[in-house]
């Protein structure tokens, strides 16, 4: 459950790095806006991680934007 993941990230690396998104486009731009955000400090990137097909259609949902 994702409730339970993320509460695991949390004590990882703290509550304001952790976010939860209803589907994997949401959690994209999420991302790439934050990762977007910090390379004005010198850098930052989007790491996708899953199966081949949530990797694959994370692929093209990047390419599409």
């Amino acid at each position: 459950p994702v409730d339970h993941l993320a509460d695991l990230a949390r004590d990882v690396f703290g509550e304001d790095r952790v976010q939860i998104e209803d589907s994997l486009d949401d959690a994209l731009s999420t991302a790439v806006g934050l990762a977007d955000a910090e390379a004005e400090y010198g850098g930052a990137g989007v790491l996708v991680t899953g199966s081949v097909v949530t990797v694959g259609e994370a692929r093209t949902l990047l390419h599409r934007g």
